[in-house]
């Protein structure tokens, strides 16, 4: 079987150490430090048309790793990612131990077509589970940490006459204007807790991925929120994001969505 090129770094993701995600409701309170995986493509989809899409895993590292992969349906509620088990979207294989070194093909299989004309967002979520000798050892201190390193990685799957957004042409997937799917950012800044956050409504029909966030204002000053990746914005959702400082009243903000620079607008008060 012929592996893809790794050479785009900007879709391969090289997971080290702690875990960077941990899904609530597991029962799960924290995570040890894990095997250097090697995860791409980093945005996964399913287009119209098609049932299922590949999934790469590389380890790193020096010893044997056993991975889980699991796949929640996912939606934005509250200014907060939700999770929820679901059955449309299977991995295969679900586990697999791989060599140091080795590679592994996981397919992210449609069990049913996407609704016409819509995104739907998936997470999947890939565990490193213990060897016997951890498990046994964790048993014996009673600890309640049960993986080594959890990853999410987004998954967006379309219906009939829906088409990615346009990002996506460098896959040769993404349509032309008047055809893709796209979001519509608008954002503000309030107090919570008192701290500064940053809310980002997305009233269009596809996702956002926002990146490289800072915001200027009228007498010249700017300021750098987050250099790289912000965080994800679902289409029709409303997210929150504490940021180090407030945001001048009169500041404009300039992010990059799904790749490409935008100046968004601030939601009428």
């Amino acid at each position: 079987m012929k592996i893809p090129p790794r050479s785009d770094a900007r879709r391969q993701l090289l997971a080290r150490g702690l875990a960077v995600s941990l899904l609530p409701g597991l029962g799960l309170t924290a995570a040890r430090a894990g095997t250097p995986l090697l995860i791409w493509p980093i945005d996964p989809i399913i287009p119209a048309g098609q049932q299922a899409a590949a999934l790469w895993l590389e380890n790193q590292g020096g010893a044997r790793a056993t991975l889980q992969v699991r796949i929640f349906d996912w939606r934005q509620d509250g200014g907060e990612d939700r999770y929820e088990p679901q059955q449309g979207v299977l991995p295969s294989p679900p586990i697999a131990t791989i060599a140091p070194g080795g590679r592994q093909l996981v397919r992210l299989i449609a069990t049913r077509p996407a609704t016409p004309g819509v995104e739907q967002p998936y997470r999947v979520f890939i565990d490193e589970l213990p060897t016997p000798e951890q498990a046994e050892a964790d048993q014996r201190a009673g600890a309640s940490v049960k993986l080594q390193l959890r990853y999410a990685v987004p998954l967006f799957i379309y219906g009939a006459g829906a088409l990615p957004p346009l990002s996506r042409t460098r896959d040769g997937l993404g349509g032309p204007d008047r055809d893709a799917l796209q979001p519509a950012l608008s954002w503000d800044s309030m107090q919570q807790d008192g701290k500064p956050v940053l809310v980002l409504d997305n009233s269009g029909a596809a996702h956002a991925r926002v990146t490289a966030v800072e915001w200027s204002s009228p007498d010249g000053r700017s300021q750098v929120i987050n250099p790289g990746l912000l965080g994800y914005v679902l289409a029709g959702a409303r997210m929150r994001f504490p940021i180090a400082q407030a945001i001048p009243p009169k500041a404009a903000l300039r992010v990059q969505i799904n790749g490409r620079p935008a100046d968004i607008r601030r939601a009428a008060g």
